[in-house]
């Protein structure tokens, strides 16, 4: 629980159900607000377990969030700017408190929730014969219960798209009002014969589906939800028409022409859209839209722009296309081939020159010519001593 002091601050009263009443949101330093949001179920089963409830606020700087209630409440988890709590024990319908400290100023959120009741019945009989000398015979049925459900008379709100691109995703809505309870209502979104499996959102007694349609093919398709409550059920349906629009298609004969050259531009885009090319209209819906022209300098980068419009479930669907065309003078175009043919008669000169030499290298090679060793074959001698005649 909360200190008593906290609940008093901005308020001056000690009853924290008035203070709802009273109490105003702080303000940012730019007059910005700064509110605190409280989410619980709405209503609950009087036999259902515990409930979670969660507190959040957008002020930068929160301090003491907390949850006034009279139910045991156990913390679940928690963060800047929020807080979960599960609450137990509900015999009875309850009004439960977020408050929070946003720059010293107290901010409060309230929610009730509605407790409601099933009864059980059965059938007791008995048959009392002990008067004749027999027994008190007694049976008792099995016992049923009574619940109490609210549907209200309205179809759901089906928010769908009335065209949808072979190929394109996008998402469908269905909605309803007035539930209660709305945790045991179910919706069903079908699209043709394909069930879709949608995201579901419930607060109070509103519910609310989301999900996405895909289609591959063309061809009108219905779209329903259904919102079943208590054995009854409340639908609602819509036609999407499936389309493919290839196109536009713009076509130059060449996009880059000499002065004076014959430029054929076609626009088209499909059987049934209507084109428009540089403000001539196509005779009939399919048909294409052809242009001839002789190229002249102030066609130099003129663009050429194809308009279609397709007309689907009473819906103009529009795109455009468009390509430019550059115009080359005749003499600049001429210096042009000329350069082109030097060019090329340059690379294979050159080409040539290449094959001449590295065939060269290939005949024009080092050889080695081995030479025949010459030898000699030496004998040794005897030394022959030469004395000479001695003196006398």
């Amino acid at each position: 629980m909360m200190p008593a002091r906290l609940l008093w601050g901005p308020c001056m009263t000690p009853w924290a159900f008035v203070l709802l009443l009273s109490c105003v949101l702080p303000r940012g330093h730019q007059g910005q607000m700064f509110p605190l949001h409280l989410e619980s179920p709405a209503a609950v089963p009087a036999a259902g377990g515990p409930i979670l409830v969660n507190c959040s606020t957008e002020c930068p700087n929160p301090s003491r969030l907390t949850l006034e209630t009279f139910l045991p409440k156990q913390l679940n988890g928690s963060g800047p700017g929020w807080a979960t709590f599960w609450l137990s024990n509900l015999t009875e319908d309850s009004t439960i408190i977020c408050s929070v400290l946003c720059d010293d100023m107290q901010v409060t959120a309230s929610s009730n929730i509605t407790l409601y009741h099933g009864a059980n019945f059965s059938c007791r009989t008995e048959l009392d014969l002990r008067s004749e000398g027999l027994e008190l015979f007694l049976n008792t049925s099995a016992s049923r219960q009574l619940r109490t459900f609210a549907l209200p008379m309205t179809a759901p709100h089906l928010l769908a798209p009335r065209s949808l691109e072979v190929g394109e995703r996008r998402p469908v809505t269905c909605s309803l009002d007035g539930l209660f309870p709305s945790s045991e209502a179910q919706v069903y979104l079908v699209l043709g014969n394909q069930s879709l499996t949608p995201e579901v959102m419930r607060d109070g007694d509103m519910l609310k589906a989301t999900a996405t349609v895909y289609m591959d093919q063309e061809g009108t398709q219905k779209i329903v939800c259904n919102v079943t409550l208590g054995g009854m059920s409340r639908s609602a349906q819509t036609l999407t028409t499936v389309f493919s629009f290839l196109g536009p298609l713009l076509s130059l004969s060449n996009t880059r022409v000499t002065k004076g050259s014959t430029v054929n531009v076609t626009c088209t885009a499909g059987p049934r859209a209507q084109v428009i090319l540089d403000g001539v209209l196509a005779p009939s819906l399919g048909k294409p839209v052809q242009l001839q022209l002789a190229a002249a300098d102030s066609d130099d980068g003129r663009r050429f722009i194809c308009n279609a419009t397709l007309e689907v479930a009473g819906e103009l669907i529009h795109r455009s296309t468009a390509v430019q065309l550059r115009v080359l003078d005749s003499k600049l175009s001429s210096v042009i081939i000329v350069l082109t043919v030097l060019t090329v008669l340059a690379l294979v000169t050159i080409s040539g020159a290449l094959v001449f030499v590295f065939g060269m290298q290939q005949r024009c090679g080092t050889y080695h010519v081995k030479q025949p060793s010459i030898s000699m074959t030496l004998w040794a001698m005897e030394r022959e001593d030469i004395r000479g005649e001695e003196a006398p």
